[in-house]
């Protein structure tokens, strides 16, 4: 061990410290935060776990199973069920405008039979549905990286042609 150290360096500052000083603390401060956002992301705190919502109607049931809280950048997927007490002939499902507010629709498994809009929302319409059956459809989304929405109120509704027939409400939280 050298007798004399580099210029500016003091022995009991440097290598012999018994205890650490305010500044050390300070930075192992600042290391635990983003150790703490890893392992709260790893959590699922920030997204991308699959809640269910529940609409039941005298012409049918909607389950809409998607992700209530999200990250930017990530892909996520919308599982919509309809099981049909009537026949159905002109199912419609009708989203609200948050559902595409800085979203972008990579897919929709299977292919609607016609798409529109109703005012601001989207509109897919799909194939009839027997009474008794259940239609199952898969919206694949991404959001957008500057996509930030605290507490965004979304809604689906089942329509026959006009009628509707059914509404989920949800709510999303975009984390940054």
């Amino acid at each position: 061990m050298p007798t004399k150290l580099p210029d500016g360096l003091r022995r009991e500052r440097s290598s012999d410290r018994r205890h650490p000083d305010a500044a050390t603390w300070v930075r192992r401060a600042i290391l635990v935060v983003p150790a703490a956002l890893v392992v709260l992301g790893l959590a699922n705190v920030f997204g991308q776990r699959a809640t269910d919502s529940e609409a039941s109607a005298p012409a049918a049931d909607l389950r809409v199973s998607a992700p209530s809280d999200l990250r930017g950048g990530l892909m996520f997927q919308v599982r919509i069920e309809v099981l049909a007490h009537r026949r159905i002939s002109h199912p419609t499902l009708i989203f609200s405008h948050a559902w595409y507010e800085s979203m972008t629709q990579n897919s929709v498994n299977p292919q609607p039979a016609a798409g529109s809009s109703v005012g601001d929302r989207p509109a897919f319409e799909f194939s009839p549905i027997a009474a008794g059956h259940r239609a199952t459809y898969w919206f694949q989304f991404q959001v957008n990286p500057t996509n930030v929405g605290w507490s965004r109120n979304e809604t689906l509704t089942l329509a026959d042609g006009h009628t509707t027939l059914a509404t989920v409400r949800r709510t999303l939280t975009i984390y940054p």
